[in-house]
């Protein structure tokens, strides 16, 4: 199914590099479309004699080459199912004329914490038709069965662990820039450094070691490039008319020109602040732009290898400024952890409530930001420094206490906004969830969000009027 139909991602069901698709799908970033075939479609389409084959090697009876080239020509062999094969079909037609796939291995076993297997499995890239994707399925699961990746396997004492894989069939992006952020400097150790490596055109040039990138370290709490090496990029790697990819010669101009513009360079490194906020952990990241200046997360692993000799990252909490200037951590609304919905959506309902309110009651007050790192929220008060805003806001202060008008507000808070705060709440809490089926409950969740956020509105836009009221309010 498509991947922003998944309902559930778990880590046996789509593997590692689709599951953390999914998750950043999921939370708004932006991910090209893509279609998986869960790693059920994998085991369901073995023959009871390669799965005999797989058993021997599993058990360390046969790991000969030939044994192994067995498997994998086994695989090729499979007739995929007419279901999967009418399923993935649909994907290909339901996507823009001319739009071409890239076909990603998704192991069960790959992208963890301590076992990336960064390069082991197989992505096969601008697939036109389907018989080639198709073909390009059956290539990712037998390779899990080449004999370099049972060596890594091995050395992660994952020998005797039986691999299976779903497979991620993601639209192409024909890539103006493509690159690979490593949130956590894997250099130095330094968890305040980002090291960003871009190319022109696919980043197979990039993973593939063939070309030399433009190399950016950026320093994540000043907000500033500590420092650039541009590369001589005498060569790109771009989409082949038929399939794959080919190398072709930059222009002279494109050479030694940088790759991240000022721009590019700030939206790549606040993807990377938001994914690694999201994760809680360092992470690898690889993402491209297109030809509109689109910026696409390919996907994100945790970084599994590190110069332990300065910071080590899993004994640490890794902690990304809010943000430029100064921040107060507001222990006082949230003295523990947020949840990161509750984070996310405190820091929206609240911008907007609090500089709406500053704006009706003539406040300096320019805005005020809340916003959530690793669950604890911050806050940044900022005034209104433009001479002319400053003078209307004050006018406007001025005329709403002179006509009372704050009278007006709070008797309308008490006698209105709040019952019917208390009312919604009531009901919402004698709804009696056993008897919900799963659509009945997750629409309950959504009326219950909409309910917090209403009331966080409700409770910032009145605050103003007790906070700054200019007589005791009784």
């Amino acid at each position: 199914m498509e991947l922003n139909q998944v309902t559930e991602g778990t880590l046996g069901a789509l593997g590692g590099k689709a599951l953390r698709c999914w998750e950043l799908t999921a939370n708004g970033f932006s991910v090209p479309r893509a279609f998986v075939l869960s790693a059920s479609v994998y085991r369901e389409h073995l023959s009871p004699a390669l799965t005999d084959c797989i058993e021997t090697v599993m058990r360390g009876d046969d790991v000969s080459p030939e044994g192994l080239v067995k498997i994998r020509e086994g695989m090729m062999a499979l007739e995929l199912q007419p279901s999967v094969q009418q399923g993935v079909e649909a994907f290909l037609h339901s996507l823009p004329g001319g739009t071409a796939v890239a076909v990603r291995s998704s192991g069960t076993l790959e992208d963890l914490v301590d076992a990336s297997y960064a390069g082991q499995y197989l992505t096969v890239l601008n697939l036109k038709s389907l018989p080639d994707v198709l073909k390009a399925i059956k290539a990712c699961w037998a390779s899990m069965w080449e004999p370099h990746v049972l060596t890594y396997r091995g050395s992660l004492q994952q020998a005797h662990a039986t691999p299976s894989m779903a497979v991620l069939i993601m639209a192409q992006i024909d890539s103006l820039v493509s690159g690979v952020a490593f949130t956590q400097n894997p250099i130095t150790g330094s968890p305040s450094e980002f090291l960003i490596e871009s190319v022109w055109g696919q980043g197979e040039g990039l993973v593939s070691g063939k070309l030399s990138p433009d190399n950016y370290v950026w320093n994540q709490y000043k907000r500033e490039l500590t420092s650039s090496k541009i590369a001589n990029k005498t060569h790109k790697f771009v989409l082949d008319s038929d399939n794959g990819v080919t190398m072709v010669p930059t222009s002279p101009d494109k050479a030694e020109a940088v790759t991240l513009t000022p721009d590019r360079l700030d939206k790549v490194t606040e993807l990377c602040r938001n994914i690694a906020e999201f994760y809680r952990e360092p992470q690898d990241i690889e993402w491209a732009f297109d030809q509109k200046g689109n910026l696409y997360v390919l996907q994100s692993r945790y970084i599994t290898a590190v110069n332990d000799k300065t910071v080590n990252s899993q004994n640490t909490e890794l902690f990304i400024a809010p943000g430029p200037g100064p921040w107060q951590l507001d222990d006082n609304h949230f003295p523990v952890r947020a949840t990161t919905l509750m984070g996310q959506e405190y820091e929206k309902s609240t911008f907007e409530a609090w500089n709406n309110s500053s704006a009706k009651y003539g406040l300096l007050l320019h805005a005020v930001y809340n916003r959530p790192v690793n669950g604890f929220m911050y806050y940044q008060v900022v005034p209104v420094l433009d001479p002319t805003e400053a003078a209307k806001r004050i006018a406007t202060h001025v005329e709403w206490v002179a006509k009372k008008q704050w009278r007006q507000d709070v008797k309308h808070f008490r006698q209105v906004t709040a019952p019917a705060m208390a009312d919604r709440h009531r009901a919402l809490q004698k709804v009696d969830l056993s008897q919900l089926n799963d659509s009945e409950f997750g629409q309950h969740l959504e009326t219950c969000l909409d309910h917090v956020i209403a009331s966080w509105m409700g409770h910032h836009v009145t605050g103003f009027l007790f906070l700054y009221h200019p007589v005791p309010l009784r």
